[in-house]
């Protein structure tokens, strides 16, 4: 679901949108698997070069949600920085707001929990931010989170659609963009990737190993048969010149 609704906020930048009130309350599960994302009443239309500012209300002026500029948009438990210092949303805005719906959707606690708005804003424009302990969450995904929760706009995401392509590359267990993966990380990966195969030659490899040792140990029983075969004839040989000889002198 959380994938569904990136993917809208893909489109939605596309057509020049920004929704700049994400929050799990706008966004409704349906009863067979439909995701849809509501409550636009405060979106605004980014302006024709596709800068951050020079955005305009997208809801008529007489149904009162006309946007001033310089007031603050938003609730402020997902509002981005930009938003909470009265500044113009961008598309990163809506970044930040879906990064914090992840930060809770992965550790199952609040952002900003038992904050005061006006702590929430000192924190929004200041730090420091809550954060992940380490072992709270799958190591890429909280990369995924603290990227989409940079203060700074330009350190984020540019917009949805790069969220969305790395948290499809995690449900897909591809390569996560934002998690700087080491020599470990990748043989994990290659492990989990190639499982079935490794697992099938693994065990073509065990057979290999136990038909060899048998068919060795085979030989190596055969080789002491044939040597004790041998032996025997030898004894039995010497024997038998031993016993010439004693008729010989017999005779």
């Amino acid at each position: 679901h959380f994938l569904a609704v990136c993917q809208a906020m893909s489109y939605a930048p596309a057509r020049g949108v920004v929704h700049r009130d994400l929050k799990p309350a706008n966004i409704m599960l349906g009863a067979f698997g439909e995701t849809h994302v509501v409550d636009w009443g405060v979106a605004c239309v980014l302006g024709s070069d596709g800068a951050l500012g020079g955005g305009v209300s997208i809801v008529p002026e007489d149904l009162g949600a006309r946007t001033m500029v310089g007031t603050r948009v938003g609730t402020p438990a997902y509002m981005s920085p930009e938003q909470a210092m009265a500044k113009p949303a961008g598309r990163a805005s809506d970044v930040w707001s879906l990064g914090v719906i992840l930060f809770e959707l992965v550790t199952r606690r609040v952002f900003f929990d038992g904050m005061t708005t006006v702590e929430i804003f000192e924190r929004l424009e200041h730090g420091p931010l809550p954060s992940i302990e380490e072992g709270a969450g799958p190591p890429e995904l909280v990369a995924v989170i603290a990227r989409a929760l940079e203060l700074d706009p330009a350190r984020r995401y540019p917009d949805a659609r790069h969220l969305a392509d790395d948290i499809a590359a995690y449900i897909d267990g591809r390569r996560v963009h934002a998690y700087d993966y080491s020599a470990w990380d990748m043989a994990k990966r290659f492990g989990r990737a190639f499982r079935v195969p490794l697992v099938v030659a693994g065990l073509a490899l065990v057979t290999i190993a136990v038909v060899f040792a048998l068919s060795y140990s085979q030989t190596l029983d055969e080789r002491d048969r044939a040597q004790a075969a041998e032996a025997s004839a030898e004894v039995a040989r010497d024997r038998a010149l031993a016993s010439e000889r004693v008729a010989t002198r017999s005779l």
